[in-house]
């Protein structure tokens, strides 16, 4: 997740990328940082230049997090030797990325949906704008491997100069952006159960939340419980989840 703290450098301007790990032999946290962002600013107040550099922060955000998990993701599906205290021979490790902390801006960067502008203003489901926080019938989820083919196809179209009325069309309802996110590729997320959708918490340097407000978050959009949504995903580690998010 993104640390709050902003680091400046003369005129250049960065933030920096942090990653949590437990420790399984003693327990304990340990924060530590695994990269920066540089920030790109737009200069001109010109609403295409504006659009063009938003696209192309995000295309270098997305770079950045592709650039930290080389090796992590070729190792999420096959497995990397480990030494583990107490054991004679190295251990095949399968890491997994299992929770993503981050405020809502933040999630729909990762996941290259529109920030505003969009018809389905939801990360989870398609609930359509109007819709959301009202009662009605459930919206249907969304698909990772048919939203990754739209941003895949969005992308292609955006490098032959398609133009805005193709990506447009691309685009439908989905209120994705011509970004492929590079979490995706993690095995588990793009394959498998698909979980990129799934693996986001509350940024609690932003807000303060409790587990009465995360079940309103979940019902705004057409759950039925909060534990229907993350039961159904993670089974007995719902638990654990809901130690991770509100903790």
């Amino acid at each position: 997740m993104f640390s709050a703290v902003l680091i400046v450098y003369a005129a250049n301007y960065a933030y920096p990328i942090r990653i949590r790990f437990p420790n399984i032999i003693t327990g304990k946290m340990q924060w530590l940082t695994v990269g920066y962002v540089p920030i790109i600013k737009c200069n001109t107040e010109d609403s295409t230049e504006k659009a063009r550099v938003r696209l192309l922060r995000d295309a270098v955000f997305q770079r950045c997090l592709a650039v930290l998990m080389h090796r992590f993701i070729p190792a999420s599906q096959y497995g990397d030797p480990m030494v583990v205290p107490g054991e004679n021979e190295p251990v095949l490790a399968v890491p997994r990325v299992v929770l993503y902390v981050a405020d809502q801006p933040e999630e729909r960067r990762v996941l290259g949906f529109k920030l505003s502008g969009c018809k389905s203003p939801c990360s989870h489901c398609l609930v359509r704008k109007g819709d959301a926080a009202c009662r009605g019938p459930k919206a249907g989820a969304r698909d990772v491997l048919e939203h990754v083919d739209l941003q895949l196809d969005a992308a292609e179209a955006l490098v032959d100069n398609a133009g805005p009325a193709r990506l447009t069309q691309i685009e439908g309802d989905s209120s994705i952006v011509p970004i492929i996110p590079a979490l995706a590729a993690v095995h588990g997320l793009g394959t498998g159960p698909c979980c990129l959708y799934q693996i986001f918490g509350f940024d609690m340097l932003h807000v303060r939340l409790s587990p009465p407000i995360i079940l309103c978050a979940a019902d705004r959009c057409g759950h039925d419980s909060w534990s229907e949504r993350w039961t159904g995903t993670w089974g007995p580690w719902c638990s654990v989840a809901v130690v991770c998010m509100s903790h």
